[in-house]
């Protein structure tokens, strides 16, 4: 090979061809061959080390209700093995109040209800009343302030109350059903045991 840039090739025997062969001269460069086909993907390679941590995230809450927070929070204290040996919240020291917004007990807006279970409702039952303590499943609250416990039952008059059993109806303010079956209480403040 040249030693230099724009030198003479020579041959080993410095211009003396073995027996058989000439001494010719070298051309030019010629123009760049194809490019050849891509070779096979290599292994993938070891992890980098990990970068810094990234700053913190932003607050989402807003000062107001940073406050609020800090007065709720001292309250409420979850259990991992509470109630039955399950996860459990536990409010300590305050009363806990359902209330529909409306301003006040006596307006039916459908919202201020406590639900405890499910209230399975496949049979599409009205359930627009207020401020009512809802148990069991398939049942019909339409008025304000009552208790409706059991199966399919149904309160449509305010204060009315159900203690139990199934499809038991109350349709008079200020009654009450204790229990059964299939019975029904239209007056106002009678009292079913």
């Amino acid at each position: 090979m040249p030693a230099k840039a724009q030198a003479a090739f020579l041959t080993p025997n410095h211009g003396k061809c073995a027996k058989g062969y000439k001494l010719t001269t070298l051309g030019q460069q010629g123009p760049e061959g194809k490019r050849g086909k891509a070779g096979e993907p290599g292994g993938e390679g070891r992890p980098g080390p990990e970068g810094p941590q990234g700053p913190e995230g932003a607050d989402s809450f807003n000062a107001e209700q940073r406050e609020k927070l800090k007065l709720l929070l001292p309250h409420m204290t979850f259990i991992a093995s509470g109630v039955g040996g399950d996860p459990t919240i536990q409010f300590s020291g305050v009363n806990v109040q359902v209330v529909s917004g409306a301003g006040t007990t006596q307006v039916v807006n459908g919202e201020g209800n406590l639900v405890i279970g499910y209230d399975e409702n496949e049979g599409h039952h009205a359930q627009t009343g207020s401020n009512t303590l809802v148990l069991g499943g398939e049942q019909t609250f339409t008025s304000y302030a009552g208790i409706v416990a059991g199966f399919d039952d149904s309160i449509t008059a305010p204060f009315a109350a159900i203690a139990g059993g199934a499809r038991n109806t109350v349709e008079g303010g200020y009654s009450t059903i204790l229990g059964g079956t299939e019975r029904t209480e239209l007056g106002e403040y009678e009292a079913e045991l």
